[in-house]
Formats: structure tokens, sequence, C-alpha cells
């Protein structure tokens, strides 16, 4: 995994979407632009106020360091606090020594330099701090934003950090200076890589990752260790992961980059779970198209999607957004969850293009179900089947999150073609049980979970796209009968608030012998209320029914029964929808003789 990162960043680099090695993109909305004397002559604002009213203007400067609770400068684009020695929540003792950090590494990294811009640095931080040049130039409302942001110094209008030549200076020493960021030479220790191979100087410590809801703000750990019992052979920190500067660097840059960018990312489940994906090429338009297929997206025809999803899975390339998606592409797929001050890996994928699609195509199939005439949806999007595990969403609350596990498992079911998680029919048959309803969405996980586990309890003739009247299953025509006497007691008290299946579908689908025998006294008083030919006619679809369940009951149903039960009640209840009885009455009447009332 770290080593597909390593190269994705080196395509993200080729093709300008990354920084090079030492340089990180920071948000810089203000320029300190200074003389030759290092005196402050203009605040430059580089920025532009954002929808909450805050300045922001993304560009490359030199890598920006690791900042725990040890002070640590970063090279020409720093905080009011080293840059100034103006701290926010006004610590001067703290803010005096940040400044003089910064003081100390200008003058490692520029000690053999002799050009005009880098006296001008140096006499800048041999001045005293310069804060109350920069309040006088600002308004006050923008001196206390300017406090939380950073700053770059500036020559004649031009950030410093794009000055050639203070950019050699920086690379020489990023590239010799050691984990804390010190001109001393590091360890000589080498150790064989986990990414190359090679013998590399191992980093002590990697850069954090951004950019993963709920996660830390200030950035998390992929590789961390940081308590003895982690720890082999006496290694200190990251040298049990052991790979040089550069590649740690090179890993963590690229997946900051991506997770900046909606192409690359999807988050689920309000930020249980952050995908991120990427093809070979680095091509974006790969992330989004697969973000499109299981998410789904607002505005896009699905018909469509399917279309790219079955021509993908058939080995046929096809255009998206003037890019030309090829099925052969390799394409690489990382789950992250949030812990604490790490990040968690839930999954890491790798597989052809062409290969996911037809494990996409393959969810698509299992989870068709018929649905009814309102629903316009072609297939579910994942979150509307983890929203099958949970409450709706009531009086303006919140929906309450799926289980991280169930996000992950059925994530990794769909992109390897894998059985869905036991998880996640539990969940849904846990909300069935308390809302007592068998909606399209609950339906479809039923029939899919089962196609995936095969079980003689609920076998593949009960697991259709539509109706199999001819079933003989006995689990399943009790759902039918079950949806069939609901059916009636509709057509007897039209409008009915409280229906059988509000009082008695739960135990109806676990225990048949308990409470069919009562629904059936309830069908006789319902159909006495009933037109004569309405009356033949239902008479007789519950007599085929019983004709198949048999003369007793059975006294329990187990899970996979009951999942039979539940698509049989589904499928007739669909079949009530459809508006066929009415015909089908008008044709029993005709042939009894009888003309309804």
């Amino acid at each position: 995994m770290i080593g597909e990162l390593v190269r994705l960043y080196e395509r993200l680099v080729e093709t300008g979407q990354a920084p090079r090695y030492g340089y990180s993109v920071e948000n810089v909305p203000w320029g300190l632009d200074i003389a030759d004397d290092g005196a402050i002559t203009h605040v430059i604002p580089f920025g532009t106020l954002t929808k909450n009213k805050q300045f922001r203007r993304m560009m490359p400067v030199p890598a920006h360091a690791l900042r725990t609770v040890k002070i640590q400068a970063n090279f020409l684009c720093d905080n009011s606090s080293y840059l100034l020695g103006a701290d926010a929540n006004g610590a001067t003792d703290k803010a005096a020594k940040r400044f003089a950090a910064a003081a100390k590494l200008h003058r490692q990294v520029l000690a053999n330099a002799d050009e005009a811009e880098a006296r001008a640095v140096l006499a800048f931080f041999s001045r005293t701090p310069q804060a109350t040049v920069v309040e006088e130039k600002l308004s006050e409302g923008d001196w206390k934003k300017a406090l939380t942001g950073n700053f770059v110094l500036c020559r004649n209008g031009l950030p410093l950090s794009e000055n050639p030549t203070m950019q050699q200076y920086w690379d020489s020493w990023f590239a010799s200076g050691d984990e804390d960021g010190d001109q001393a030479a590091p360890s000589s220790e080498t150790m064989q890589s986990v990414v190359s191979g090679q013998a590399v100087v191992p980093a002590l410590t990697h850069p954090n990752i951004r950019g993963v809801r709920n996660a830390q703000s200030s950035g998390s750990a992929l590789v961390s260790f940081n308590a003895p019992a982690y720890l082999s052979y006496n290694k200190k920190q990251d040298k049990n992961a052991p790979m040089s500067k550069r590649e740690a660097f090179a890993y963590t840059t690229a997946l900051n980059t991506v997770l900046k960018d909606d192409q690359y990312t999807r988050t689920i489940n309000d930020g249980s779970l952050t995908i991120v994906s990427w093809a070979e090429s680095g091509q974006a338009e790969y992330s989004a198209e697969m973000n499109m297929c299981i998410e789904g997206a607002a505005g896009v025809n699905q018909q469509d999607l399917i279309a790219t999803v079955t021509a993908l899975s058939k080995g046929n390339p096809v255009d998206f957004n003037g890019v030309r998606l090829n099925p052969d592409e390799h394409f690489y797929i990382l789950g992250l969850a949030p812990n604490a001050a790490r990040l968690s890996v839930s999954f890491f994928l790798k597989d052809t293009y062409g290969s996911y699609m037809e494990h996409v195509r393959r969810h698509y199939e299992d989870l068709d179900i018929e649905r009814p005439k309102f629903d316009k949806l072609r297939y579910l999007p994942v979150w509307m089947l983890l929203a099958q595990t949970v409450p709706s969403a009531t009086g303006g609350k919140k929906r309450i999150p799926a289980s991280p596990h169930t996000v992950s498992d059925l994530f990794k079911a769909i992109l390897i073609g894998a059985p869905y998680p036991t998880s996640l029919l539990t969940a849904v048959e846990n909300r069935i049980g308390v809302e007592h309803d068998v909606p399209r969405a609950k339906a479809a996980i039923i029939k899919a979970y089962f196609l995936r586990h095969p079980n003689n309890q609920c076998p593949k003739e009960v697991l259709q796209v539509s109706i199999n009247k001819e079933s003989t299953n006995v689990p399943y025509v009790l759902g039918r009968l079950f949806a069939l006497y609901e059916d009636i007691q509709h057509a007897a008290n039209p409008g009915i608030n409280t229906t059988i299946g509000d009082r008695f579908f739960t135990n109806a689908s676990t225990m048949p012998a308990v409470v069919f025998p009562h629904l059936g006294d309830l069908a006789k008083k319902h159909l006495r209320k009933l037109a004569t030919g309405t009356r033949i006619y239902y008479t007789k679809r519950i007599a085929d029914l019983m004709t198949r369940i048999g003369e007793n009951f059975p006294t329990r149903l187990s899970l996979p029964e009951q999942g039979a039960f539940q698509l049989g009640y589904y499928f007739e209840t669909q079949e009530r929808y459809k508006g066929k009885n009415k015909d089908d009455n008008k044709e029993t009447s005709k042939e009894e003789g009888v003309v309804n009332e």
C-alpha cells in the first residue's frame, strides 16, 4: 500500500498536482514584503475571503514541520507567532521562543548564502519582532484574522518561497537535515526500506495525514509507534516500519493531495469511513466514475451509469469527461477510519478497473428487484442500503450512522464480490421487526444476501426479481398469504389506520402456527363485508395458497425462512399495487355470473 502511494506521488508531481519533495501546499493568506535591512515595508493580502469570511490562498511552500508540543519553525512561511513574535492567545513568552527558533532555522539554512534576498531574510530575523508594524498596516479585524493564519516572506511583492535561489538552499538543507530539522548530519544507521527494499536511513517520524473526516483536524498518523509494546528489537518510533525520509514524505503527500480532491475521495456514513481510490495513471476520472457507480450522484442518469458499468465489465473502454477509461487499468481502493490520533486501514484493494466494474455489475444484479411505480431508482446507492440498518430520522433529528464494521464489510463485498456481511442482514431484520414493513431496499438486501449465502431454507426459487407464483416454499407462501390477508382487510375497511401488519407481522414471520389461525378467522369476517365477486376472488386465492402450505402451519421459522417469508410478503404486496386485482375481479365476476355491488 505504501509503495503504491509512493508511485502515485511521482505521477502527481509529474502532472503538477502535488508539491515536489521538501514542499507542502499550505493556506498562506498574507505576505510580508521586506527591505534589504529586513524591515517590513508592506503587508500583502494574498488570500480571498471565503463564505465563512476567512482569508484563503493555497500555495506551495517549504514543507511545514510536524508539530506536537515541541517548538518547530518553518522556512520562509509560518504563523504570526514564529515570524512576528505575536501569539493569538497573548502568550508572549512562547511567541518569543518561537521567533528565536525561526531565526535559528533560517541562519542554519542560509549559513553559506550571500545573495541579496538571503541577507534580507537574515536581517529580518536580526531585528526585534515586527508585530506592531503589521498591526498598524492592517485593520483591527484583519489583524485578528492574521494572528491565526500564515505569512510568507516576500521581496518586491513576490513570495521568497518561489525564488529559485532560496529553493536551492532549502532543498540542500532539507535533504541533509535530521528528523528534528537540525542541520546536524543524520544518523548513519541504515535499514532495509519496507517500500523499496533498499538500504536507507530510516525516518523517525512521518508527516501527518489531513483530510480524513472525524480524525484530528491537525492531522493523524498512518504509521506510528508510541509504546514499548509495539516496538521490535529496540527500534525507536517509525524505525519499526523503516523507510527513508523521502519515501515517508512521498506517501503522506500523495495521500494528503488526493484527500483534498472530491474526485478521488468519498466520505461514507457521517465520516466513519473515508474511501480514497486512484488509477495507476493518476487520472482522477477513474475514481470519479467509480464513486458515481457505487454511491450515485445528483443529476446523473442511472441508465448511463449502468451502461458504463456493463461495458467496462465486458472489457470495453468507455469515454468519461474527455478521458478514455481502460478496463485493464490497475486501480487501487483504500478505506480509512479515524482512530484517535491515528488512522485505521479498513481495507486496501488492488485489481483492474474492469474487474471492479464486473463486481459492481453483479452487485446491481443481485439487488435487482421489482419496485413500485413511484420508485425511479434503477439501482440502490450504498447510502440507501446503509439507511435500512438504522432508525429513520424523525422530528428533525439526524439519522444515526450505521455500524462502521458493517459499512467497511459492505464496501468490500461490493468491490471484490464477496458475500454480504451478516451484520447487514441482522440489522435489516431488526428494523423489520420494529417497523413491521418490508420496503424495496430491505427486500433487495434480503434477496442479495441469500444469493451470496446459499441456504436451502431460503432457496433460489424465492430469490427472484419478481414474484414466483409457482413456488411451493412454505415460508414464502406464508408471506404471500399474510399480504393477501392484509389486502382483504384494506378492501373491507378502506382508510384503516392500524392493520394486521402493524399488529401481527413480526409474530407471523417467526411463529406462524400461533398467529395464522387467528388471521384466517379475521379474514373470514373481513370477507363478509365484500361484494360477492370480490369475496369469491379472494377465497380462491386463499385456497390456492393454503393448498401449498398444507394442513399445519410451521411452529417456528428460522432466520433464512423469515427472509423467504418477507420476500413473499413484499412481492405479493407489489402485486396489489399493480392494480391487477381490479381486472381479475371483473373476470371472476363474469365467470360466476355475478355483478359486483
